[in-house]
């Protein structure tokens, strides 16, 4: 054992005790379980909002009209991730 490793040992187990290191490792696996990268798509609910299929979250386009809402999204103009949930639109 390198004496760094003999040291993180010693402050976790002076510090910590088992139980406290082992529910802090599950909460941060269970965080990142639930920071998993998720894919999701916008539909148009409303020729002024988008809405994200993943949390169902509506944004404004500012769009005058459901077309111009359209080539806007197809052109690539809106959000690539959903600011609420994180979901990664699909192209």
């Amino acid at each position: 054992m390198s004496w760094l490793e003999g040291l993180a040992q010693d402050d976790w187990r002076e510090w910590h005790s088992d139980s406290e290191v082992q529910t802090t490792a599950q909460a941060a696996l269970d965080l990142l379980k639930e920071q998993e990268p998720r894919t999701a798509h916008w539909f148009i609910s409303e020729y002024e909002y988008l809405t994200c299929s993943h949390c169902g979250e509506s944004y404004y386009t500012g769009a005058e009209s459901t077309e111009e809402a359209r080539q806007r999204l197809a052109g690539g103009r809106y959000y690539k991730f959903c600011p609420h949930c994180g979901a990664k639109m699909d192209a």
